[in-house]
């Protein structure tokens, strides 16, 4: 529940702001500057968020959208756009995640509207708008993809980019009597490196079915600015919405609200790099439950030749047989006489922990033993183990370890960084005047 909330931007702290309820009953739910939320735009985020998260409230999307808009201006005029969306080679521009993200926002809208209006259509599909279909010729697909010339992460170059936008893969005609053309640039530019390498490899089927899919989009767009419901002034605050979110979410994830999406933030390991030594032992000293290792394992091993053998073993402990009995009849180790004892592993601290010592270390007392095959070649004689823990002991690590250091900068930054972003949203929520409708009057509104 929280990590949805907080993936819909909606997990942000409680702010005040300057929120005036004077708005009477109708479709305005909102207005901050010139921006008004009605309630047909409303009611296609809340859609939307719900298809993500079905517990999610109307108030908490209206919410979300108000933050968001300041927060995305925040992030834009504070942040560059490399740091807030680290580069990504494999992913889709930006622009195009935008396009899509917007099209599955209006496909959860007015999904039952676009799905009678495409079967309004003659044939029922988006055949019918379709003026003439093209396909690329050897010498046109010689000329963007060179035999033996392979692009930088499957990317045009300006010279083939300017060949693309004159090469056609179809014209078609909007319901609207709109009129266009899809050439291999538009397909192209909307593909992530995948897709690239699919057009550049010649497959000309998913060529084709990506133009069609193009024309899908703009089937939807088309639909929405001449036959939806919304107003130009809706369909703008909509849009901005859309484009909103991703920025928003972006400056989250580098201010550690997001769990597990500040991975790479260079504004957190600033912070986290002028945090003192003074700093990281208080931490650890309030928060040592945090710092728990073990110390040391007793543990046994059966180790044998052959997997089937490992697991007529398995078997045998399972039902309750003596593992160090077992150890004595069949382990290959030169430990066997000993019923497969290992003796007491202690810790290793130099990051040199054999394979076998690292498998008791993440076993407990107790545990059923399960066989497994010693990480080696594929080729040549294998080896299994089976691995018994019948002694644990905890300890801490060190106060003045690089773990500690490492670990507890990392979320005292983290910590610092929450702290910022929740004084940031109150600030810029202090500086707007929202106008709220009369009804949300007592509903507690995190704003």
């Amino acid at each position: 529940m929280k990590w949805l909330m907080l993936a819909l931007g909606l997990g942000c702290s409680v702010v005040q702001a300057s929120v005036v309820y004077d708005l009477p009953p109708g479709s305005v739910w909102a207005q901050m500057d010139s921006c008004s939320i009605t309630a047909p735009v409303l009611d296609v985020l809340f859609a939307a968020a719900h298809e993500h998260a079905p517990e999610v409230t109307r108030d908490q999307v209206l919410v979300a959208a108000i933050q968001n808009r300041v927060l995305a201006a925040y992030a834009r005029s504070h942040f560059p756009a490399d740091e807030l969306f680290p580069g990504d080679r494999v992913a889709y521009p930006k622009r195009v995640q935008l396009e899509y993200a917007y099209e599955a926002t209006l496909r959860a809208g007015f999904g039952a509207q676009l799905q009678a209006a495409m079967h309004a259509l003659p044939h029922h599909n988006l055949s019918s708008l379709v003026l003439r279909a093209y396909s690329l010729t050897v010498g046109q697909r010689q000329d963007l993809f060179p035999h033996g010339h392979l692009l930088l992460d499957f990317k045009l170059g300006p010279h083939q980019l300017e060949q693309a936008k004159s090469i056609p893969l179809l014209d078609y005609r909007l319901p609207s009597g709109v009129q266009g053309r899809i050439t291999v640039a538009d397909v192209f530019a909307r593909q992530n490196m995948q897709g690239r390498m699919a057009i550049y490899n010649g497959d000309d089927v998913f060529l084709k079915k990506q133009a069609l899919d193009l024309l899908s989009t703009q089937f939807i767009f088309d639909w929405v600015s001449h036959q939806g419901p919304l107003t130009s002034a809706e369909q703008a605050v909509l849009h901005q919405a859309i484009v909103d979110k991703p920025d928003a979410d972006a400056l989250r994830a580098i201010m550690g609200t997001i769990p597990g999406e500040h991975e790479g933030s260079a504004y957190l390991a600033q912070l986290a790099s002028k945090v003192t030594e003074a700093q990281v032992r208080s931490f650890y000293r309030s928060h040592r439950d945090m710092f728990k290792r073990v110390d040391r394992v007793h543990a046994l091993h059966i180790r044998v030749d052959d997997e089937q053998k490992a697991l007529a073993l398995e078997k045998q402990l399972d039902a309750g047989a003596d593992f160090a009995t077992l150890a004595k009849k069949y382990s290959q180790a030169a430990d066997a006489g000993r019923g497969g004892d290992l003796g007491w592993i202690v810790h290793d601290t130099s990051g040199h922990t054999d394979w076998l010592s690292s498998v008791a270390f993440i076993h407990k007392p107790g545990e059923p033993v399960r066989a497994m095959r010693v990480p080696g070649p594929a080729l040549g004689a294998s080896r299994w183990e089976l691995v018994k823990v019948i002694g644990r002991e905890e300890g801490y690590q060190a106060e003045d370890s690089s773990d500690v250091r490492f670990e507890a900068s990392q979320i005292i930054a983290i910590q610092q960084a929450q702290a910022q972003f929740k004084s940031i949203l109150h600030d810029l929520l202090a500086k707007q005047t929202i106008h709220l409708q009369k009804s949300l009057v007592g509903k507690g509104l995190d704003l």
